[in-house]
């Protein structure tokens, strides 16, 4: 059993009232977002070193010679800007289209 100074978890979990799946579960939940913040890092590394010069497949190639196995659609995921809020298109009562901007009731 893994422990945490001199508690185990099973003993954390019941001091806490909390479940040693849902312990579990957010401790898998987190171990995704570093990873992605580790792989994202790595990219930006490799295209600095090459002045932005290096595409999706070409910092893909270079992830697989260091050693990391990662697939190229991820890369192309993680190295592109997120996109911008979508618009939503509603009509009013009149029938007049009124497009409505994210946060906008």
């Amino acid at each position: 059993m893994l422990l945490q100074g001199s508690l185990s978890i099973e003993r954390m979990c019941q001091l806490v009232p909390v479940s040693r799946r849902s312990f579990y579960r957010s401790l898998k939940e987190q171990q995704p977002a570093e990873e992605e913040l580790e792989v994202r890092s790595v990219i930006q590394q490799i295209a600095l070193e090459h002045r932005r010069r290096y595409g999706y497949r070409r910092i893909t190639a270079e992830l697989h010679r260091r050693g990391m196995q990662i697939n190229h659609k991820r890369v192309v995921r993680i190295s592109l800007p997120p996109p911008p809020p979508l618009r939503v298109l509603l009509h009013n009562l009149s029938g007049i289209p009124v497009v409505s901007q994210p946060g906008e009731p």
